[in-house]
């Protein structure tokens, strides 16, 4: 009984001292690069063009892009004609083996470009801070439909990011650390 009540004591007064238990629920820090997302309403989209191999398949470049632009308004994002605007690249590569030409191999990459200021060469550059890639190997039959699920992969990676980064910077906001006091302090640092 001793031990039990003592034990008790320790958990209790863990919780009475928030000094103590800061480090153990530190609020986890979101990368520049994801938090360069926040707020990310609308994109211009470009789709890189496709391998040959995936003719065979039926997949075309029109398809591809329909189902990205589907795919990112289904995530709130809107797509815009506005090359100014930060643009998400999709590119797709697929190959095969010959030893095993009933399988291919594909790789498709998500990039988001915006413009940034490089502080180092104080210019504006439209480069790219977010890229997410997805790799697959599946049977020839399979790789059409898979080729779109993975598309699914990488948009949802940049809407669930975009979401994350949205929300931390909302949340810092109602802090009194919000856009508006970090974009001070940057234009400050910028010159």
């Amino acid at each position: 009984m001793p031990t039990t009540c003592f034990l008790l004591a320790i958990v209790i007064s863990l919780f009475a001292h928030p000094a103590w238990t800061g480090p153990v629920f530190r609020q986890q820090v979101t990368p520049d690069d994801v938090m360069s997302l926040a707020d990310l309403m609308e994109v211009h989209v470009e789709v890189a063009s496709l391998p040959s191999i995936l003719d065979s398949l039926g997949i075309t470049l029109k398809d591809v892009e329909s189902h990205l632009i589907d795919r990112l308004m289904n995530n709130s994002i809107q797509v815009v004609a506005d090359e100014d605007a930060p643009q998400v690249k999709l590119q797709i590569e697929a190959t095969y083996d010959d030893a095993s030409p009933d399988a291919y191999a594909f790789c498709a990459t998500l990039s988001l470009s915006q413009p940034v200021h490089v502080k180092r060469v104080d210019r504006h550059l439209h480069t790219p801070t977010y890229h997410h890639t997805r790799l697959g190997l599946f049977p020839k039959g399979d790789t059409a439909e898979m080729i779109l699920m993975c598309i699914n992969l990488v948009t949802d990676d940049l809407a669930n990011k975009v979401m994350i980064a949205t929300e931390q910077e909302a949340q810092q906001a109602g802090d009194g650390q919000g856009t508006t006091e970090q974009a001070t302090t940057r234009d400050q640092e910028d010159s």
